[in-house]
């Protein structure tokens, strides 16, 4: 939607309510159902880790159903809190470009960005020298962000035009600084255990050094 002049691109009003709304139903469901769902997983010899099915199960009262569904219940409103905070926020205007998620916010002046494209689901902007300065998954549909950008006069790609230059990254690869090659051996461990806040991090580490970098599941893959 235009809002003085600025395009803000987030979730539709029914995104909202379903985000809102459903991980709770459904956490509600399964804390009502987890009593019975225990007894049946204790069960079951193959099973690891009884422990906790088998303490449901010992407790006979019937306020054990209550907990439980509380329990599901605020499990899913901090899915949905999550949803929110973990989801790209694009404030477009005709002079900077505003970038929250996960509550960290990032401001590209209009004249540092010589242009903008979609690779896969991934919003990335360039700077004036054809480097990454961001690169985060987004949600929104290609067209309604390519609109967005180029109501804007921003320079909109349909493609990466630097993909061909993109290099796998192997520890200590030769063309990379002693440096550089921390700075990726520390990302990749972040990438094996899933720390997506680290990774971030040093991901603009590893821009603040003039290269690109971007994954594949767990393979890195860099440009100068």
């Amino acid at each position: 939607m235009h809002k003085n002049k600025r395009t803000i691109l987030s979730f539709s009003t029914f995104d909202k309510l379903l985000i809102c709304l459903v991980p709770p139903i459904i956490g509600l469901i399964l804390g009502f159902f987890i009593p019975d769902i225990a007894k049946w997983a204790v069960s079951l010899p193959w099973i690891p880790l009884k422990g906790p099915f088998e303490l449901i199960v010992s407790i006979r009262e019937t306020w054990i159903i209550f907990v439980t569904t509380g329990l599901g219940v605020i499990a899913g409103i901090w899915l949905s809190i999550m949803a929110f905070h973990e989801s790209l926020m694009m404030d477009i205007g005709d002079d900077d470009v505003k970038l929250t998620i996960s509550g960290v916010e990032s401001i590209f002046p209009k004249t540092r960005i010589s242009m903008v494209f979609l690779d896969k689901k991934q919003l990335v902007l360039l700077d004036l020298e054809n480097r990454e300065m961001y690169r985060e998954k987004q949600e929104m549909k290609a067209g309604k962000v390519e609109r967005a950008f180029t109501e804007h006069g921003y320079s909109w790609q349909s493609v990466d035009p630097f993909q061909a230059e993109f290099k796998r990254w192997v520890a200590q690869t030769p063309e990379l600084e002693t440096g550089e090659n921390a700075l990726f051996a520390a990302r990749e461990k972040a990438l094996e255990k899933s720390d997506e806040k680290d990774a971030r991090e040093l991901c603009r580490e590893i821009w603040n050094v003039g290269i690109s970098v971007k994954e594949d599941g767990k393979k890195q893959y860099w440009r100068r």
